[in-house]
């Protein structure tokens, strides 16, 4: 299934993005997915110019530009951003249509290569270990995704919506070709493999659409990029399928969890007293996890569960640095192998010295059922 596109884009400043989130059965045997090329299309060389460049981002944030993980995964900031894909008139498949891509994000440099994948699943590392690896299907994407993510959790790993696909690949640009590098640092985005997004495939919408994420089920997840003749269309397949033109890029979320990182300094403190209030004395061994608001946002629009970060350390105070946002704050603890987590707390980051007492796990409080 093939449904070709374009996808020019509008600049979106950065002011405006921080300003919104302080504010806010049997089938017949299909083809293989035909291998994708370099063609000789021409490419725009030069983004245009905007404060939503990767480095704006960084600085704006406390962020690296790009960091590199123990398996050797390396990965680029994107900077969220607005633009417009499809080419269709009103009620095409490829209906031409506003996205807005909300907060920012890291995108792997390369696909996953096969010594990388030979960690995850324990196998000695290939002579090829810097080929790509192919032949992946979407569920075993996913199961290397939550691999990385038990492994590492200073970071919180996925696989990239098609919208984000499209923003890092674009990097700014009305338009692109084939290229063997992004102006934003990111290689073989237009050459084999093609790679697995996070989206069920979908006829696009005719309307504006806020950091998409696909419909909620379908019997295909898209591939990205377009064939040869058409980088900017679409293609997909199903989940389960395993193709030798297939493989994957991870995506990662900017700015919470996990090391002393971002803008902003903030201080956390658990506090026992009255059920639900903070306003006991301060009581140590407890896990902080944080969640932006307008990730949770999404999040809960599209019926998946929060994307939470446990803050490394148990110690209170526990001072860690976050990027610009508004935040839900909680702390929990496990009692006989239940989680027990206390009230949310919701604080704003916009300058250093923050700081947020939140109420511990305790009867007699009210609790929010577990996600």
């Amino acid at each position: 299934m093939v449904v070709p596109r374009h996808l020019p884009w509008t600049a979106l400043a950065s002011a405006w993005v921080i300003a919104s989130v302080l504010g806010c059965g049997a089938e017949a045997p299909e083809p293989p997915v035909a291998p994708v090329a370099p063609t000789a299309t021409a490419v725009a060389t030069t983004a245009v110019a905007s404060p939503m460049m990767p480095a704006a981002v960084a600085a704006e944030t406390g962020m690296p530009l790009s960091f590199e993980n123990p398996w050797g995964l390396r990965f680029r900031l994107v900077p969220a951003g607005a633009y417009a894909e499809g080419y269709g008139p009103l009620g095409d498949p490829a209906a031409r249509h506003e996205v807005n891509v909300f907060t920012s994000f890291y995108l792997q440099e390369t696909e996953v290569t096969r010594g990388q994948w030979a960690a995850f699943t324990g196998d000695p590392a290939p002579a090829d270990a810097a080929a790509p690896k192919t032949g992946v299907t979407h569920d075993e994407a996913v199961a290397f995704v939550a691999w990385l993510n038990a492994k590492d959790p200073r970071w919180t790993y996925r696989l990239p919506t098609e919208g984000e696909w499209d923003r890092a690949w674009l990097a700014g640009r009305p338009n692109a070709g084939a290229e063997p590098e992004t102006p934003w640092g990111h290689r073989g985005m237009t050459s084999d493999p093609a790679e697995w997004c996070a989206d069920w495939f979908a006829p696009f919408p005719d309307w504006p659409v806020m950091s998409p994420r696909g419909p909620d089920g379908g019997d295909e997840r898209v591939l990205r990029p377009g064939l040869p003749t058409h980088l900017g269309g679409r293609r997909s397949m199903r989940p389960d399928r395993r193709d030798p033109a297939v493989g994957l890029r991870v995506a990662v979320s900017l700015g919470y969890g996990g090391d002393d990182r971002g803008r902003y300094q903030v201080t956390f403190r658990t506090r026992g007293g009255l059920p639900g209030q903070p306003d006991g004395p301060e009581l140590s061994g407890y896990d902080v996890r944080v969640v932006a608001i307008i990730d949770r946002l999404t999040a809960r629009q599209h019926g998946v569960h929060y994307t939470w970060a446990v803050l490394p350390g148990r110690s209170s105070p526990l001072t860690v640095k976050l990027v610009p946002g508004i935040y839900y704050a909680q702390c929990q603890h496990v009692v006989d192998g239940e989680t027990k987590r206390g009230l949310e707390v919701k604080f704003g980051v916009a300058n250093d010295g923050v700081r947020v007492d939140l109420p511990i796990p305790q009867a007699g409080a009210y609790l929010q059922e577990p996600e």
